[in-house]
């Protein structure tokens, strides 16, 4: 019975959070199991509305009282929630209020395609900790392989058939090509930042996990909405709507947790996190490309960004094994000042050789 009490003097202490997560529920599961009622069109506007200005809200929130790179990224994100926000309050009142399919191109595309720079360059500001020399080349490497595999995935899916369908005159045609274009670079940021909270940061691990979860629900939902927009079968009330609220919901959550503040400490022990989301997005990669041959044959680009993947493939085993050899000498600098804990390092060592003589984690 203490914990019940407990949990409803919390629930008592904060009635408008309390109703706003009743509602969320709500919203999710009216989506989630009626798509087709004639209400969702409107239900679905609103909440796509209302949580990325609330996500924005606190983002902006956080960013009080931080300094430097902080908050100008906290800013800069509560900036891509805002503009998505206003591009959904366009579109709800064009639908909603007045009633009339959405144009395209509208005022609505200048608030999305505004998001993905504004929420990329919040990510590149937030700072991490220092690298290694071999680290940071290696970073680069993943980014330019994960790119690679997701742009890979997007040309055959969506990118791909809106360019070679051309569009309403060049500017409609831009737009439509910029919305997949930016997924690619939004997920390819995410899936870079997720692999990288191995190292310590100022932001926190969870809240840099909660943030790359949340943008990376909403370019899911992007590239589903691309899908289907080629298809005509796109209707407002969609359940890919759920991952637009979801990813915003994220977002407000991860601005709401507490300060962190972790001291910079390169860590000494490899993490596989990165191996798990670069090879993740290789093995994506490959199988949408046997998809594509069994359909029917790829595209002459997705050979040559193929080839580009391989060469990069290999070059980031080199650097996996340059980076092993500096991590090893690290380690030995450390032997005289460890002491009696030398033998926690010995595995560390065995398998810097092991690595430096080729076999990758």
């Amino acid at each position: 019975m203490g914990h019940v009490d407990s949990l409803w003097q919390r629930i008592r202490s904060k009635p408008v959070l309390t109703a706003s997560a009743i509602a969320a529920g709500a919203w999710v599961l009216w989506i989630l199991l009626l798509p087709t009622h004639p209400w969702s069109k409107h239900i679905s506007n609103v909440g796509l509305t209302v949580m990325p200005l609330v996500a924005a809200g606190q983002c902006a929130r956080q960013a009080r009282g931080l300094a430097g790179r902080l908050r100008r990224g906290w800013l800069l994100m509560g900036a891509s929630s805002l503009a998505w926000g206003l591009g959904m309050a366009v579109w709800t009142g064009y639908e909603s209020i007045g009633g009339r399919d959405v144009p395209f191109p509208s005022l609505a595309d200048l608030g999305y395609l505004a998001t993905v720079p504004l929420a990329v360059a919040a990510l590149l500001i937030f700072p991490t900790a220092p690298q290694r020399r071999a680290a940071q080349a290696r970073t680069v490497v993943d980014g330019l392989v994960i790119g690679a595999s997701l742009l890979i995935v997007s040309w055959i899916v969506a990118l791909g058939p809106v360019v070679h369908g051309g569009g309403d005159g060049p500017i409609a045609a831009a737009i439509a090509i910029a919305y997949p274009l930016g997924d690619v670079i939004m997920a390819t940021i995410v899936l870079f930042a997720m692999a990288r909270t191995r190292l310590g940061s100022p932001l926190g691990r969870l809240t840099l996990l909660l943030l790359c979860g949340g943008l990376l629900a909403a370019a899911v939902s992007d590239s589903g909405f691309s899908y289907l927009a080629l298809q005509n079968t796109y209707a407002s009330g969609n359940r890919i709507d759920i991952g637009w609220f979801l990813g915003y919901l994220l977002v407000f959550l991860a601005a709401r947790q507490p300060r962190h503040a972790a001291a910079w400490m390169e860590p000494p022990f490899c993490s596989q996190s990165g191996n798990i989301v670069t090879y993740g997005a290789v093995s994506l990669a490959g199988l949408t490309m046997a998809a594509a041959v069994v359909r029917g044959g790829a595209d002459p680009f997705v050979f040559w960004v193929g080839l580009f993947l391989v060469g990069a493939f290999v070059a980031r085993h080199r650097l996996v094994a340059a980076d092993a050899s500096e991590l090893q000498r690290s380690v030995e600098a450390w032997v005289p000042v460890l002491g009696d804990s030398l033998q926690d390092w010995v595995p560390l060592v065995a398998s810097g050789q092991r690595l430096r003589a080729g076999d990758a984690p």
